[in-house]
């Protein structure tokens, strides 16, 4: 009989169904056996047959306790035998309830013993697959099967750098994995590897020698690619965590600042890393050989293979990492991590799927995958264990690697809960942390209540949001099909009000209800590694334009995302009106459209001097920093003058009142106050603080932002 002739599934705790090949069997006999770790427990009789193109299918009331951890088969009138597949009780309430564990996971190292500990409640039977480094046979080691539906081996002994692998029973079939909870992978992740957390905490992850943090509301957040920031240096290392760890790099006759040094030029207080969790498509032996910016997960708490010098080595990623935020820590730059919880590249290949099929991605009601993320699963953060392995990971990278803040992929897929109890449990040890994401309202199966999105924020007052509002408002959309929409930075002055809004943080009534019970939950953005550049975007909806005033639009924009109440965002390369040629998805685009291009800087190093400025003026000024929509509403108010401009007034809350002047039209345009102020930013920048000039009438160019000061409010 050919496997495919019969199959036996649950389909909840008391109903199975048999599917056999049409005409399989000669006589009339439907009358089907159940057994139990091979003892015989009933006859099952079907409710209903059901005749399905060339196959039969049965439906059978099960009326026994079955029990995960037994073994189970069908026998039919042949007396042929298949598994039942108990895949469907995963997703169950009564399962969740049933199967959790809420200690440590994974392979748990101590210099005389090592415990290991696999979450599969499906299965029958396990054994974890140990290798001596420098030796080519496993030795398999039975594991034990707790009442939490966890499997468990302790082996004796220094086990410090093997390799090992998970290999058991599940569903009546042989299954090898890796251990989700590995701390280090081989390359390509085929194998995991045991290691020593004092070993690997030798190198300090630099965070005793940081100040603390004020607020979020201090934040200036740079978002870069580990690859991007050397893939266009002439390093052998190129691209990987140890050349970004390098200072003292430059580019270019010029010797500009590069890699590291160019981030902290900028002055900017945290880094935004896309992915650096373990992802799947690049090929960590030959890394330059393909690319992906890692949205792509494999394993959650081993960092990505083709970012270290030797992805075969236990340690190297590990220590190369750590070192890397060790080095940014000293120059003064805290790291926040890009996380992918909404889904994986594979589900079906997944360790998670095959160690405990059925549980950690969640369903639609009729037994589909769920694709609000659009990459064929969703994660179901509502189960326990899953849930308990987002805040794992979380703490892990948090304590092991000392990193400052956490960035949320597609954070409405995850629930509010889940995500309520990871922050707790992270601020109670790092009080300065930042935790956003983004909340796009996607169209995973859960309650539209549940989700982390931005249609909940007010029930997520400690996470902050990539504001849409901000990004539409000030400059017009970035998809491709909305690209010649225009903002009111682009020359639709019509949006004044709405800008008004976005630049409160949209935490005031102004056009619009408030989205934000509090400024620090907006991120202010208009360009991020999704959609097309600041640069591309103005090109298209701005064809009619010089490229001189592109440019300068680009700095009023950017000095605008700089100046706004809620926290800015600048993504890399925006500071110099980077391209990628009008392509709006450049994930797997290669060095060319991703890397960033040193040779634009040097011809736009005014632009970056800019950039700098403009964020040394907000640290440098607490009147810009709001953490509550009272500020906001107490501090600005915004007044319409001629031609389309806007003065934002300041509120006194320092020592004197500051003025913020926006002309989005090409004509200069003139603005009279009735005492005297002294113009501290424009167009060029900072002004030098020696200039100690004062005037009634300030000229506001075409396309600029203009920042006045008085002891007197005017």
């Amino acid at each position: 009989m050919a496997e495919s002739d019969l199959a036996a599934a649950l389909k909840g705790w008391d109903v199975m169904e048999v599917v056999a090949t049409k005409g399989h069997w000669s006589d009339k006999d439907h009358t089907f056996r159940l057994y139990e770790n091979g003892v015989k427990v009933k006859d099952l009789n079907p409710l209903s047959v059901k005749d399905n193109g060339g196959k039969v299918v049965f439906t059978l009331p099960v009326s026994y306790q079955i029990k995960p951890g037994n073994f189970y088969q069908i026998a039919d009138c042949k007396n042929e035998f298949v598994p039942v597949d108990l895949t469907a009780l995963a997703g169950t309430s009564e399962f969740d309830r049933k199967y959790r564990f809420d200690g440590p996971m994974g392979a748990i190292y101590q210099k005389d013993k090592t415990v290991f500990r696999l979450f599969s409640p499906l299965a029958t039977e396990f054994y974890v697959k140990i290798r001596k480094p420098g030796e080519s046979q496993f030795t398999f080691i039975k594991m034990e099967r707790l009442d939490s539906g966890v499997y468990q081996a302790i082996v004796d002994g220094d086990l410090d750098s093997y390799q090992y692998l998970y290999f058991g029973k599940v569903n009546g079939r042989w299954v090898e994995a890796v251990d989700p909870y590995a701390y280090s992978a081989n390359a390509n992740s085929r194998l995991g590897f045991v290691i020593d957390p004092a070993k690997a905490l030798e190198e300090e992850d630099g965070s005793k020698g940081l100040s603390p943090f004020g607020s979020p509301s201090q934040a200036v957040i740079y978002e870069a690619d580990v690859r991007d920031l050397t893939s266009k240096l002439d390093l052998p290392d190129r691209g990987t965590f140890n050349a970004l760890a390098r200072t003292g790099l430059t580019f270019g006759p010029d010797k500009i600042p590069a890699g590291l040094d160019y981030i902290k030029g900028l002055g900017v207080t945290h880094v935004q890393l896309l992915p650096l969790m373990d992802f799947q498509t690049v090929d960590d032996s030959n890394p330059r050989g393909s690319y992906n910016w890692g949205y792509d997960p494999l394993l959650y708490f081993a960092p990505e293979g083709s970012y270290s010098s030797d992805p075969d080595d236990a340690y190297k990623r590990i220590t190369e990492l750590r070192h890397l935020v060790h080095v940014f820590h000293e120059n003064g730059l805290r790291i926040v991590m890009d996380v992918v919880f909404n889904h994986v590249f594979d589900a079906l290949t997944n360790p998670l799927e095959v160690l405990c099929p059925g549980y950690y991605f969640r369903l639609n009601d009729d037994g589909t995958p769920s694709n609000g993320s659009f990459c064929g699963n969703d994660f179901e953060s509502r189960h326990f264990m899953a849930a308990k392995l987002i805040k794992d990971a979380l703490l892990h990278y948090l304590d092991f690697f000392g990193v400052d803040g956490f960035r949320f992929d597609l954070m409405a897929i995850i629930d509010r809960k889940t995500l309520a109890d990871a922050y707790q449990a992270l601020v109670a040890r790092k009080k300065d942390l930042l935790f956003y994401g983004e909340g796009w309202d996607m169209p995973t199966a859960l309650p539209s209540e549940d989700k982390s999105s931005l249609n909940n924020a007010f029930a997520l007052p400690f996470v902050g949001f990539f504001n849409d509002r901000f990004r539409d408002f000030t400059k017009g959309p970035s998809q491709r099909e909305r690209l010649g929409e225009k903002g009111y930075l682009t020359g639709d002055l019509g949006k004044i009000d709405d800008f008004k809004y976005a630049y409160a943080a949209c935490s005031i009534r102004i056009n619009h209800n408030p989205l934000f019970q509090n400024p620090l939950q907006s991120i202010d953005y208009v360009e991020c590694h999704d959609n097309n550049t600041l640069y591309d975007k103005l090109k298209a909806s701005l064809g009619g334009e010089s490229e001189t005033s592109i440019l300068e639009r680009l700095k009023m924009i950017n000095a605008i995302v700089v100046f706004g109440a809620g926290i800015p965002f600048i993504h890399a390369g925006q500071e110099i009106g980077a391209t990628k040629n009008m392509n709006d998805n450049t994930f797997d685009a290669g060095d060319d459209l991703n890397g960033l291009d040193y040779g634009l800087a040097v011809k736009r190093w005014d632009y970056y001097r800019f950039m700098a400025q403009a964020i040394a003026f907000r640290k440098a000024n607490p009147d810009l920093w709001f953490q509550t929509k009272d500020e906001v509403q107490s501090t600005l108010s915004f007044e319409n003058i001629e031609k389309g401009c806007l003065l934002i007034r300041y509120g006194a809350r320092g020592d004197g009142f500051h003025y913020v002047f926006i002309n989005p039209g090409k004509d200069s345009v003139t603005y009279t106050f009735k005492n005297y102020v002294k113009v501290v930013f424009r167009e060029t920048g900072l002004l030098p603080q020696d200039y100690d000039f004062y005037s009634q009438t300030v000229i506001l160019n075409g396309y600029s932002v203009t920042v006045c000061y008085s002891r007197d409010e005017k």
